[in-house]
């Protein structure tokens, strides 16, 4: 068998696989592919909404607990704020306590001293009135007559009782 190649035979039968080719491609894989590309092109787009969905709500998230963040620091300064204060108003009302405390310990000292020099004063007085009672019996009794002493002892004794 033979085959005869000349060369317009060549381009004939080239030009003929190429429009053959070129069929194939618009009916097979042009309206396939396009079909298929279109398709992945859409869940690609699909793809890339949801990512940029995702990604916005993310951002929103990330803003929205930087922003609690931020107030979780202030409040939580505004607390160290107010313990601290709470803090020195104990030490400060301890203090005034403690002042207080020692005040009313100068104040129970003063008190008993003055007692005791009370009741040292009274123990002499105590000591002190039956003698004074008895040299003012014996000094009236030498002045005046034993009946009228005695009388005006008796009036002193009334008042002094």
């Amino acid at each position: 068998m033979h085959i005869d190649l000349n060369i317009v035979s060549i381009l004939f039968r080239g030009a003929i696989f190429f429009l053959f080719a070129y069929k194939v491609y618009q009916n097979f894989i042009k309206d396939k592919l396009r079909a298929y590309l279109h398709t992945e092109l859409q869940n690609e787009r699909n793809e890339q909404i949801e990512l940029v969905e995702k990604d916005t709500l993310l951002l929103s998230t990330r803003k929205r607990l930087e922003g609690q963040l931020n107030q979780q620091k202030q409040v939580f300064t505004t607390l160290e704020k107010k313990y601290a204060h709470f803090v020195f108003l104990e030490q400060q009302a301890a203090a005034e306590q403690e002042k207080m405390i020692q005040i009313r310990i100068h104040t129970i000292k003063q008190k008993r001293e003055l007692q005791q020099k009370n009741l040292a004063t009274l123990v002499a007085l105590r000591l002190a009135v039956p003698e004074a009672i008895e040299a003012a019996k014996h000094e009236l009794m030498q002045e005046y007559n034993e009946s009228r002493s005695r009388n005006v002892l008796n009036e002193y004794l009334k008042k002094m009782a």
